[in-house]
């Protein structure tokens, strides 16, 4: 479990989050939503102690985030940037990074290293180019191996930012299955979405932050019926049922 307690944080001086507390419970994925520049990666960096919040805890399975040194805080935490290097790298070498926490000075890789490696890169795909170099795969590819690298970690907490951004739809949907795959076995999935409708859809809960602030969280149902969503976002947000019973969700300037 991840808890966020009165978390003040912020870049130069200027304070970006203003007392967020927030719980990320064990077992479910949660998405943040908001408008740009209301905190929603600053959050995801202070969670990943990336940015050291000016005020307030981390607490990871109740315990201060500090207290950890980095290689066992990236034992039980992982981070997917929105934005990374395309190194020229074979994909099984890359995804075999994040064993790294687990791994003495020398580096060498355990069979248990191995087959979580093997288990990531199945899971999510990419094994057909395995010995491929990263540069050469398309962009939705590219973010499966990223997230492969994620899951190879094998940490309880995920921090994904944006992980569908800038990819056609068919690899938006694949990677939220990816997501929803990575619960079923036990993972906290905690992600920065700009697809209002994929956050509705495909989370646990979903939390509006605004101006720095959390101005709702609940069940994605809750959020979109108390208009959270429009009052953030300067929209109308219509629910619509497909034939199939699944709910859709389209927005309307006002």
């Amino acid at each position: 479990m991840l808890e966020l307690q009165n978390i003040r944080a912020g870049y130069a001086g200027r304070e970006v989050l203003h007392g967020v507390s927030v719980r990320f419970e064990t077992g479910q994925v949660t998405a943040l939503i908001g408008p740009n520049g209301c905190g929603k990666t600053t959050l995801l960096k202070v969670c990943a102690r990336l940015l050291a919040p000016q005020a307030g805890r981390v607490l990871v399975d109740g315990a201060d985030a500090r207290r950890f040194s980095p290689k066992a805080f990236a034992r039980m935490v992982s981070f997917l940037p929105q934005g990374r290097d395309v190194p020229s790298i074979a994909v099984r070498t890359l995804v075999a990074h994040a064993r790294f926490p687990y791994q003495g000075f020398g580096r060498v890789p355990s069979p248990k290293d191995r087959e979580a490696v093997h288990r990531a890169m199945e899971d999510t795909g990419v094994m057909p180019f395995a010995e491929k170099s990263l540069a050469s795969l398309s962009g939705g590819e590219r973010q499966k191996v990223y997230l492969a690298m994620a899951a190879a970690q094998e940490t309880p907490v995920m921090l994904l930012d944006e992980p569908t951004t800038f990819l056609d739809i068919a690899h938006q949907l694949e990677i939220m299955r990816l997501v929803k795959n990575l619960k079923a076995r036990g993972r906290t999935v905690v992600m920065v979405l700009h697809d209002i409708s994929q956050a509705l859809t495909y989370a646990d809960r979903v939390i509006v932050l605004q101006g720095g602030a959390i101005a709702a969280q609940g069940l994605p149902e809750a959020i979109y019926e108390s208009r959270a969503v429009d009052a953030a976002f300067g929209v109308t947000a219509e629910r619509l049922w497909g034939e199939d019973g699944a709910a859709h969700y389209v927005f309307h300037e006002r």
